[in-house]
């Protein structure tokens, strides 16, 4: 009976495919906000912001589980036909391929780049709303892996 609620989900960069699967929901990160995604949704093309990709109730096309996965997305565009998915994206920042000593290390930037003071937080907006949204993702990595890299799924291609 699950496998009549999953769509297919394919995330993608100009350079690879770092997700494809079937999912129970996705949401992206809209220029306009978030954007949940489910099987049956209305045919659109969509500009996607900055923000977060979720993709839940995955699995492999034989439908075995596979982890919820969280990507830190900055542009790009979803389509969304026929029970498809497509996310086409600029940048795609995931932790899953990362070693945690640099997860630390992107972390560690972050959180210098919101301590700054009020003329580079005005200059620098963009990136430090990268930099807050890079904190979130380490917050998601680390309570669905609890921390660890060998409980993470590797990327299907």
């Amino acid at each position: 009976m699950a496998s009549l609620s999953r769509f297919k989900c394919v995330l993608q960069t100009r350079k690879r495919t770092l997700l494809e699967c079937m999912a129970n929901s996705v949401v992206v990160p809209g220029v306009e906000g978030q954007m949940g995604i489910m099987r049956g949704h209305c045919p659109m093309l969509c500009e996607i912001g900055l923000g977060i990709m979720t993709a839940k109730g995955l699995s492999d096309f034989d439908y075995n589980p596979l982890e919820d996965r969280h990507f830190l997305l900055d542009g790009g565009f979803v389509r969304i036909a026929d029970n498809n998915v497509a996310v086409i994206a600029y940048d795609v920042t995931g932790f899953d391929e990362i070693p945690m000593e640099k997860v630390d290390e992107m972390v560690e930037k972050a959180k210098n780049l919101l301590e700054g003071d009020k003329f580079t937080q005005q200059i620098r907006s963009h990136e430090i709303k990268k930099a807050e949204m890079i904190l979130r993702l380490a917050e998601l990595a680390k309570y669905s892996s609890d921390g660890s890299n060998s409980a993470r799924q590797p990327n299907s291609q």
